[in-house]
């Protein structure tokens, strides 16, 4: 389903029970984002809110490698999604959600994506073009969630690297500084 379309005079600055968040593009990073969240009046989404395990994607940018970025939602409660994304919500139950979503995240859903991509200033994807999409999976779920599972594995353990290297290259660029100014302060 396509997002919701809303005015700016619509945007609400406080959060109550009549109102919900809206999810844009620039929401969907590596994690999701919650940063520069808006909200708006609840009747607007009438039938768009998000659920778990549901699949937003940016469908229009004017930046063609933010077409087709997608994330996992779960644990959101009164979130809905602006009008230049789109929801994919599975209902078959032999279907893993976070299987879908590694390869939705995988270099062949990349560059399929980057191929079909149409427009001069803003880049546009169309519902018709992702149900085209063919994805290579197991029939069996079983399979699936433990293909899932080992990749959920792998990306904890390469976040904690990550973070590693982060703190390490912190630590060198103080220590690069320290050495540096003590240098230049004759006190080394």
């Amino acid at each position: 389903m396509r997002g919701v379309s809303y005015k700016k005079e619509q945007l609400l600055s406080t959060k109550n029970e009549n109102s919900v968040y809206l999810l844009r593009a620039n929401n969907i990073q590596n994690e999701l984002n919650l940063d520069e969240l808006q909200i708006i009046p609840k009747e607007l989404a009438v039938d768009k809110i998000v659920q778990n395990n549901d699949i937003l994607f940016a469908m229009s940018s004017g930046i063609k490698n933010i077409v087709g970025k997608n994330i996992l939602l779960n644990n959101l409660n009164d979130f809905t999604f602006g009008a230049f994304c789109g929801l994919f919500r599975i209902s078959n139950l032999n279907i893993c959600h976070k299987f879908i979503a590694y390869y939705l995240r995988s270099d062949f859903y990349k560059k399929y994506i980057f191929n079909i991509s149409k427009g001069s200033n803003i880049n546009n994807l169309r519902f018709a073009d992702l149900e085209k999409l063919q994805i290579f999976m197991p029939q069996d779920i079983k399979e699936q969630e433990q293909i899932a599972k080992h990749l959920d594995s792998i990306f904890s353990k390469i976040k904690k690297l990550k973070e590693l290297y982060n703190t390490q290259l912190k630590d060198y660029e103080e220590l690069k500084k320290s050495l540096l100014d003590k240098a230049f302060s004759g006190r080394l």
